[in-house]
């Protein structure tokens, strides 16, 4: 009887082992896998909004840096006129 007794508690603690496996850790397996699933679009959202958002600032800094390039070159520019009003001026006043 001793191991039929055994038998009996064997089964009942299989039975209670799969009731808690398939009621309680189950639905968590399953609510850990969506978790996982929403974390991993979050984070390729964010990835994406990320390289959207350095793109966006590269395409900003390129513009600064033309717009730069050419102040620099009015610079130049009115430098070279000033340069030239000085000679001019410079000249009249030899020829006056």
């Amino acid at each position: 009887m001793s191991s039929q007794s055994g038998a009996v508690e064997t089964a009942l603690v299989d039975s209670l082992a799969g009731a808690i496996r398939d009621n309680l850790l189950a639905p968590g397996e399953e609510k850990v896998r969506q978790l996982e699933s929403r974390l991993l679009e979050e984070m390729t959202r964010e990835r994406l909004s990320n390289r959207a958002g350095h793109e966006e600032i590269s395409a900003r800094l390129s513009r600064v840096e033309k717009d730069l390039t050419r102040l620099k070159y009015c610079c130049y520019g009115l430098a070279a006129c000033a340069l030239a009003l000085a000679a001019a001026g410079y000249l009249i006043g030899k020829i006056f």
